[in-house]
């Protein structure tokens, strides 16, 4: 063989495994993995519903072995498995799985534990009550069927559902590169939403998601629709939202009764076992699993002096008490794969309902005339019998006989006094000569199938009454098949019917900001401490003490200030941060280290009037420099650092996000050299300036996107040039229509526009901030303000001043200020905020 040869081969077997593998995927997709969008079911569950339909194993009739049901499907309709079918059976009864079984079940099919069912000979099924409503309107006249595997059976390619089977059920299936998770809802929020869009055809997504609000899962739980994630899931038909366990905080103990949808309840409690062991989570004594068939409970015992707020917030964020939850609404139409939005759903199967209407009601409507055309001939017999009895005797055949009869000339005229019916004499006007009236093929075979007798015998009144009642019965079906809006109403009370035959409640809950609703969980113990912002203060000798700022009302300036705090032995305030229960605090010391703590575990500690050196594992020679206070969905962002001497660093959060106890390196110092000032900032701020700030009065303002972000091992970059004993005090990022709040050691301070700060480049001395002298003093701290801001002033010897910014009037930027707070000799200002 030589070189050619070979490579044709090649050709040959690459081109025609990726036939073979085409002809695979699209047979997985359309024949396995992906409902239809109009009934909803993939086909292994459109064959175990039709076999059970077939085997008149319905709602109201005895159960039967699942067994039974398993060998039928794979015997007529489903070439696979035993166990890929039966798997399929028990999704379908089991109600942590569907919204709406569409099969009832008797035995064990398995629990929410992951327990599996019982083997299929010991259980027993039938069609659910909703079930039947796929095939109320099963005819080989309304739907379409194809051949079973060996051409012995015929299926229906589609069941003709009255439901909105995929929404209300919704489903999940991976196909080749296809992967398709459709939700469940709420059956009265998707008929509400059918009716509208048939009322409006025109409806936006976003009026659509006002009535069906949201998924509706049978395990319950709370939804978080933050920042319209529902919405956008709904319009673009693929995205993620939160689904999380209800709660309920009771003393010491908290009690999950929902958790997420397809959530193992069995696996999370053993995970929740394994992160108390392995000591990830701290402060749970105990966990029961108290569930029954009354419902889910697991009761999570809380240790003393543990908060169990903030043990559950562990818990959302390290088990699956809290999920996200992926949507891709994907299925078929017209046999191919596509992405649906909720309004091409609705309308796939509101199209496909009408379509079934409409045939359904032209075969009734034929079917009807055929009937009243029947009558017309029998009506005529009865009037004509002897004329017809003649015939019969005289007919020594049967073709004979029908000739005869056909070629039977009544004069019609004669009979309308005896017939008395003013519909049915148009009718036969219609239809025939005025004069004759001859006996169509129907008419004759319906007459000669009736024995004389019966005949004769015939109530007149009862055949005219049906007459008249199936002529009124077509005029109907002819509006509805001429006119749209009566096809429309007729769907309309159709679905009316149905959602109050199945009328259901929502059982999952949605909410639009999850902190808030947190907040709002009962617990009579710390609610205190859950529903406020609070400061952790930090004294010269070590002491941790909190306390809430919603206890301070707003003062004037000139004002001394508001003790918070009493200060013993000669101790005084050193630093203070401003945060909230949820926080974690980040702890910068003289060395450039940084150390981690949740603020949970600082209140805890502030009641037993610990030490800080108890908590932190720092150095003899080690201080703190600066606490900043962030969230865990803060991690996301950066963070400039500045020093003293005029050094800046600007660096990714998320290389902190685990720090062990002993801390890690976050900056290099020089000697002499501290931290004295980190702000928080999201990577997109790209119009934040940096102003820096000194102690003699200067500021130098630049973009912070001249600063390149650097790794934990480096000392920064030179910010500002500095004059002799001059060092920097603080660092602000601000933004347009700032403003730039200044205040001095002695209590003196201003109100100045950010305009008024001009850019200079790096490495300038810049310009004066404020104008100083002996009387006010060096300039102390700076913060940036909007607007009807409330500052508040802390000092070393305890007390808070809160103002408005509104009562300090806004000046220039070289400038003294005013009084703002009055000070003692030994006292100083060590933190300002907003």
């Amino acid at each position: 063989m030589n070189i050619k040869d070979t490579t044709n081969n090649k050709n040959f077997i690459e081109n025609e495994l990726k036939d073979l593998y085409i002809k695979y995927s699209i047979s997985v997709i359309t024949n396995r993995a992906i409902p239809d969008s109009k009934d909803g079911l993939k086909p292994v569950h459109r064959r175990i519903l039709y076999s059970m339909y077939k085997l008149n194993n319905y709602y109201n009739k005895p159960f039967k072995k699942s067994a039974r049901i398993v060998g039928d499907v794979i015997g007529k309709y489903h070439p696979h498995g035993d166990i890929a079918v039966y798997n399929s059976i028990i999704k379908m009864v089991q109600k942590f799985t569907s919204r709406y079984p569409l099969i009832d079940g008797q035995g064990n099919f398995g629990s929410i534990d992951g327990d599996p069912a019982a083997a299929m000979r010991y259980t027993e099924i039938k069609m659910s009550k909703i079930c039947h409503e796929l095939f109320n309107d099963l005819n080989d006249n309304i739907i379409e069927f194809e051949k079973n595997y060996d051409g012995t059976e015929n299926i229906p390619k589609i069941l003709p559902s009255k439901i909105p089977n995929l929404l209300i059920n919704g489903t999940y299936g991976i196909a080749v590169g296809i992967i398709t998770n459709i939700p469940p809802h709420n059956i009265n929020e998707v008929i509400d939403g059918c009716i509208e869009l048939i009322k409006n055809p025109n409806i936006s997504i976003e009026d659509l998601n006002k009535i069906i609000i949201a998924p509706d899962f049978p395990t319950s739980g709370i939804i978080i629709n933050k920042n319209d994630n529902i919405l956008n899931i709904y319009k673009n038909g693929y995205g993620k939202f939160v689904i999380k366990s209800k709660v309920k905080i009771t003393n010491n103990s908290i009690i999950v009764y929902e958790i997420p949808y397809q959530v193992n309840k069995l696996k999370l409690i053993e995970s929740i076992v394994k992160l108390i062991k392995n000591k990830y989570i701290n402060g749970i004594s105990n966990i029961y699993d108290e569930s029954d068939k009354n419902g889910l409970r697991i009761i999570i015992e809380i240790k003393k002096n543990y908060i169990p707020y903030n043990i559950l917030n562990e818990l959302f964020e390290k088990t699956k008490l809290k999920i996200n939850y992926s949507i891709n609404m994907i299925a078929l139409y017209n046999n191919k794969p596509k992405r649906f939005n909720l309004k091409e759903l609705i309308e796939s199967f509101i199209n496909y309902r009408k379509y079934i209407i409409k045939k359904k009601i032209y075969n009734i409507f034929k079917n009807n005339l055929k009937r009243m055309n029947i009558i017309e001939g029998i009506i005529i017999a009865i009037y004509n019998i002897n004329d017809l009895i003649n015939i019969i005797i005289n007919s020594k055949k049967y073709k004979d006989l029908i000739k005869n009869i056909n070629n039977l000339n009544i004069k019609i005229i004669n009979n309308y006094k005896n017939i008395n019916n003013e519909l049915l004499i148009n009718n036969i006007k219609n239809k025939n000569n005025n004069n004759s009236f001859r006996f169509n093929k129907e008419q004759i075979k319906s007459i000669l199938n009736l024995k004389i007798s019966k005949l004769m015998n015939i109530e007149y009144n009862k055949i005219i009454q049906e007459y008249e009642y199936i002529n009124n019965i077509n005029n109907k079906y002819k509006l509805i098949l001429n006119d749209k809006n009566e096809l429309n109403n007729y769907i309309i009370e159709e679905l009316l019917k149905i959602k109050k035959e199945y009328f259901d409640n929502r059982i999952t809950k949605v909410i639009y900001n999850d902190e808030n609703n947190i907040k709002n969980i009962n617990n009579k113990n710390n609610n205190k401490i859950m529903n406020k912002n609070f400061f952790i203060i930090l004294t010269d000798n070590g002491y941790i003490k909190y306390k809430h700022i919603d206890e301070y009302k707003i003062q004037n300036r000139k004002c001394k200030g508001k003790l918070i705090t009493k200060i013993f032995n000669n101790d005084k305030i050193n630093k203070i941060c401003l945060t909230d229960i949820s926080s974690i605090l980040l702890i910068f010391t003289n060395l450039g280290k940084i150390y981690s703590y949740k603020t949970e575990n600082i209140i805890k500690l502030c009641n037993e009037n610990k030490n800080i050196n108890n908590i932190i594992s720092i150095l003899k020679n080690e201080n703190i420099n600066y606490i900043l206070s962030i969230h865990n969905n803060e991690f996301d962002k950066s963070i400039i650092i500045c020093t003293k001497l005029g050094f800046i660093k600007k660096i990714k959060l998320t290389l902190f996000k685990k720090i062990r106890s002993n801390g890690i390196l976050i900056m290099k110092l020089n000697n002499n050299d501290e931290i004295v000032n980190v702000n928080v900032f999201n990577d997109d701020d790209n119009d934040k300036d940096i102003i820096i700030f000194t102690k003699n009065g200067k500021s130098l303002r630049f973009n912070k996107n001249i600063i390149k972000y650097t790794t934990r091992n480096s000392y920064g970059i030179k910010s500002i040039r500095l004059s002799n004993f001059d060092i920097v005090i603080s660092i602000l990022l601000i933004k347009t229509n700032d403003y730039i709040f200044n205040i001095t050691e002695k209590g003196f301070g201003k109100i100045t526009h950010e305009k008024e700060y001009i850019k200079k480049s790096r490495l300038t001395k810049g310009i004066k901030s404020i104008k100083l002298s002996d009387k006010i003093g060096k300039l102390k701290n700076t913060l940036s303000l909007n607007n009807n801001d409330n500052i508040l002033i802390f000092t070393n010897l305890g007390y808070l001043l809160k103002i408005n910014s509104n009562s300090i009037n806004k000046t220039k930027r070289n400038t003294k200020g005013v009084l703002i707070i009055k000070l003692n000799k030994e006292e100083n200002i060590i933190y300002i905020h907003k």
